[in-house]
């Protein structure tokens, strides 16, 4: 927390307040996704602690590779949406400064990459919390804020579109954290193997919980937006 006041001060100074609005009214779709994130992980935990119960790990590999191919078409028809009505959204009912239109589009594309990666990192974040390994949320905690410092002070020197340089550098911040919880999930956990064969029958189970999250995309983009 302390390390957010502190960068959000700094940022603020760093960007100017049109380009720190500009950040903070555009990367609101992440933010958004977030939310989203968080319920899909704790939802997607429910399914992998229910074969963790029966002890059937082949069971939970299959359950782990439906989910994730759930969560890729989850991402995918965010993205498609985001880049329809969303891109339309934003250039011809949102108040840019002059002149920021180009940094706007690419705040808000780069924005998308970030949702997209955080989407499908659901199903590793839902492994990990089904096996309690809270530990490693304390570990990508610090090395988050570690991270989110660095980038502050990075934003301090050098001549450039700094607001396009940090959303760039948070892009690569949530890769970065990406590959760390895939590397700790792989290696400690063994239903970490993505394969198509033989989830056909965790489909169905995945079929409720998809049109679920569709519909609270379409409560929830519109209340926000408006």
């Amino acid at each position: 927390m302390a390390v957010s006041l502190y960068t959000s001060r700094v940022v603020l100074s760093v960007l100017g307040v049109d380009d720190f609005g500009l950040s903070v009214v555009i990367t609101s779709v992440v933010a958004m996704f977030d939310f989203i994130n968080h319920s899909m992980a704790v939802s997607t935990s429910r399914f992998f602690t229910y074969e963790l119960g029966k002890n059937d790990f082949e069971k939970l590999r299959k359950t782990f590779s439906a989910s994730f191919t759930v969560h890729i078409i989850i991402a995918i028809i965010i993205i498609i949406l985001c880049e329809t009505i969303g891109l339309w959204y934003l250039e011809n009912k949102m108040i840019i400064p002059e002149g920021r239109m180009t940094a706007a589009r690419w705040v808000y594309q780069l924005s998308l990459i970030g949702a997209f990666i955080a989407i499908i990192q659901s199903p590793f974040d839902a492994l990990i919390i089904s096996h309690e390994k809270m530990n490693v949320y304390a570990y990508i905690g610090i090395l988050n804020s570690c991270l989110k410092l660095a980038i502050v002070y990075l934003l301090i020197f050098g001549n450039f579109d700094k607001l396009i340089f940090m959303q760039f550098l948070h892009y690569v911040l949530q890769l970065l954290l990406l590959c760390f919880i895939y590397v700790i999930a792989s290696k400690n956990f063994k239903s970490v193997n993505i394969a198509l064969n033989g989830i056909k029958q965790q489909y169905t189970r995945y079929y409720h919980f998809l049109v679920g999250i569709c519909i609270l995309l379409l409560v929830l983009i519109p209340k926000i937006k408006g």
